[in-house]
C-alpha cells in the first residue's frame, strides 16, 4: 500500500480504489493525493464510493428532500447543528430549518427520535 501511495504522489493520479476486504464487503474506498504539509507528511483524502446510499434510503422511506436526508444522516452519527454546517457547507440556522421540516416529516419532537428513526431506516 505504502508503493501506491507513493506512486499517487508522484505521479498525480487521481486516485487509488480499495476494495473491501471480501466478496460479501461492496464498500470502495478512494485515496486522493492533495498536498504535502511537512517533508515527510502528505495530505489525503479517503471518501467512500456510492456513499449516498443511506441518504437514498433516507429520501425514499420517509419522503425527505436530499438536503434533508444529508442532514439526518450526520444527526444520526451525532453532528451538532454546528458540525453540520461545517460539513455541509451552509449556515447552522439553515441546518435548524431542514431539521424543523424533518421533525414534522417523521411525525417526532426532538434531534433523538429523528436519530432514533434515521437509524432504523439506515439498517434495514
Amino acid at each position: 500500500m505504502a508503493e501506491r501511495l507513493a506512486q499517487l504522489r508522484r505521479d498525480g493520479a487521481p486516485a487509488i480504489l480499495i476494495d473491501g476486504p471480501d466478496a460479501n464487503d461492496t464498500r470502495r474506498l478512494e485515496v486522493a493525493y492533495l498536498s504535502q504539509t511537512e517533508p515527510d507528511e502528505f495530505l489525503f483524502r479517503i471518501s467512500e464510493t456510492g456513499a449516498g446510499r443511506a441518504e437514498s434510503a433516507l429520501q425514499q422511506a420517509l419522503g425527505l428532500t436530499a438536503r434533508e436526508a444529508e442532514v439526518l444522516v450526520w444527526i444520526a452519527h451525532g453532528k451538532s447543528n454546528r458540525d453540520i454546517s461545517d460539513i455541509l457547507g451552509i449556515s447552522p440556522r439553515t441546518v435548524n430549518k431542514h431539521l424543523e421540516q424533518v421533525f414534522v416529516k417523521l411525525g417526532v419532537e426532538n434531534r433523538a427520535s429523528a436519530a432514533a428513526v434515521a437509524v432504523r431506516v439506515m439498517a434495514g
